[in-house]
């Protein structure tokens, strides 16, 4: 996916979210498979509920693909 692509092209550290936790576990398996896993963190967090108030101000960039689609 892309969060995969971002690390392996960048070399960045990504944190992703996700509301399926069958979802969050093929992306670390993923990231395993791929030897980034130390570069992925992935959390389950739904965004219509709003992200956690200590990720204020830690974030460089954002990223969003195909969740706008699916908010509330």
């Amino acid at each position: 996916g892309i969060s995969h692509d971002c690390i392996q092209r960048f070399g960045c550290r990504v944190v992703g979210i996700n509301i399926s936790p069958e979802q969050n576990k093929m992306n670390r398996a993923e990231a395993e498979k791929l030897g980034i896993a130390d570069l992925n963190d992935v959390r389950l967090v739904n965004f219509n509920d709003g992200l956690p108030a200590e990720w204020a101000g830690t974030f460089t960039h954002a990223v969003s693909c195909e969740a706008l689609c699916h908010a509330a």
